[in-house]
């Protein structure tokens, strides 16, 4: 698996659950910046040519789609694209790592909206899929 691209990916999915209501806020990004930092480093192992984390690309993946105002369902796709390419490269530890991210993001406000728990159900049907 080529972590670089799976960490994009997480990135875009992620950024898919912050801007379900249509719009990303400073506290989703800090969160963002904390699960990356606290999270997704620690579990890597994998770096670029540079000795950047690859877990360090799903925070410029995130920023990339906000910069480039993807759509909640652009970014989505990609994902699930993605996901459908590599379903053998996802492990059950590889998909509680993505459901567990896009809750803690979720969470930021305390409640899931209908447009964010969609997300979730297009998911985990998609990882039920392996």
């Amino acid at each position: 698996m080529n972590s670089k691209i799976f960490y994009a990916e997480l990135g875009k999915l992620l950024y898919a659950i912050a801007d379900a209501d249509h719009d990303v806020t400073k506290k989703e990004y800090i969160k963002l910046k904390d699960i990356v930092k606290n999270e997704l480093v620690p579990m890597e192992k994998q770096t670029d040519s540079f000795g950047t984390d690859s877990a360090f690309y799903t925070q410029f993946e995130f920023e990339v789609a906000t910069e480039q105002q993807m759509t909640s369902e652009e970014a989505l796709e990609s994902f699930i694209s993605y996901a459908k390419q590599h379903r053998h490269d996802f492990t059950e530890e590889r998909k509680q790592v993505c459901l567990r991210v896009m809750e803690e993001i979720a969470a930021v406000y305390h409640h899931h909206s209908k447009a964010e728990e969609e997300i979730f159900k297009i998911v985990k049907e998609e990882f039920q899929k392996n």
